[in-house]
């Protein structure tokens, strides 16, 4: 009768929990969990591999260079072929007089405006930039604390040059939005250069270089005002009076204010056009900083054989250089160059 009943309810409970031992101390002191079932409980353990995380792979590529000094200086060299722009601030009317507060495109050898400029007129431009041309050093976004705003002292174009062809976006005349800006352009090939005028004396209040050239692509007649004014006011950074750019997007509205050089053209056998000398170094400094990651271990500890690892000091040694390593990449992203009172030294992080 028993045999019946126990193929009818079989015994499916095969756990049996550590459980008090004879001798000194218990065994549930020291307890193992079950004592009867494997569980098929290997010695292979899943781990995440640190060198194939697309973060830490990605800073380990970061280039670093050993110095023999904990304050070095170094040179950064920007090019200017890709900085050939600027911003049409003002322009020269037709009687000579100045005008800084009306986007309406104006002929200078004529007074022909809007749909009357046409190819073969001629414009006569106060150009500004938006970078310092010693070094090319020009605006981080959002970093206002160090901005450079456009016309500013320093920054004015050195890189128009007779025989050039730039690219002058336009936009609804007199508008007060920027969603026009850019909408279409003028093609102009410059004719005369005056980069050293306004360098030293401003001309309200920004340092422009002048610019006169002769249209080659005539205004859009439903955009014939420059872009880069708001309600007539000159405000590339997207606002009547704005001059402040370091606060706005290249891509979205800045690119599209920006006049271009786009070439040049000139007749056959006149000989070479004139050259402009750029300044493309500056020089910097840095500091180093000490990183320190500690571990510490008991003979005894090292001695004791653990169950998934064949010496555990190797493994947290192996931990620790990776744990040195990621504040040490982790820091080259994030950190920013300072030296307190204690006279620690911070390295300067690349975001």
């Amino acid at each position: 009768m028993s045999d019946f009943v126990s193929v009818i309810t079989p015994n499916t409970d095969l756990t049996v929990a550590d459980f008090d031992g004879r001798g000194p101390g218990t065994s549930t002191n020291l307890s193992t969990g079950d004592i009867r079932r494997k569980y098929n409980f290997g010695s292979r353990v899943s781990e995440l591999s640190i060198p194939q995380d697309p973060f830490f792979r990605f800073l380990s590529q970061a280039a670093k260079k050993p110095t023999d000094d904990p304050q070095f200086k170094y040179t950064e060299k920007r090019p200017s072929f890709n900085k050939r722009y600027a911003y049409v601030m003002g322009y020269v009317q037709n009687d000579g007089q100045d005008e800084f507060a009306d986007s309406t495109i104006e002929a200078y050898n004529d007074g022909g405006t809007g749909t009357s400029v046409a190819v073969g007129d001629t414009l006569k431009l106060y150009m500004a930039g938006d970078y310092k041309y010693q070094g090319n050093v020009q605006n981080v976004y959002g970093n206002t604390s160090n901005k450079v705003d456009v016309g500013a002292s320093g920054t004015t174009p050195k890189f128009f040059l007779p025989g050039q062809l730039i690219k002058i976006p336009t936009m609804t005349d007199g508008a007060s939005a920027t969603t026009s800006w850019g909408a279409s352009y003028i093609l102009a090939r410059i004719s005369s250069v005056d980069a050293s005028s306004y360098e030293g004396s401003a001309k309200d209040s920004k340092y422009p270089t002048v610019v006169e050239c002769k249209v080659v692509k005539a205004p859009d007649s439903s955009y014939v005002g420059f872009a880069g004014y708001y309600n007539n006011n000159f405000g590339p950074g997207g606002a009547a009076g704005d001059e402040v750019v370091a606060d706005q997007s290249i891509a979205s509205l800045l690119e599209r204010s920006r006049t271009y050089v786009v070439g040049s053209a000139h007749a056959e056998g006149s000989g070479f056009p004139e050259t402009w000398i750029d300044q493309p170094y500056q020089s910097n400094h840095g500091l180093t900083q000490i990183w320190k990651t500690s571990m510490a271990m008991t003979n005894t500890a090292r001695a004791t054989v653990l169950k998934f690892e064949s010496s555990e000091w190797a493994r947290v040694w192996r931990e620790k250089l990776i744990e040195h390593k990621w504040d040490i990449e982790t820091s080259l992203l994030f950190g920013s160059q300072y030296t307190d009172g204690d006279s620690i030294q911070y390295t300067q992080g690349a975001v």
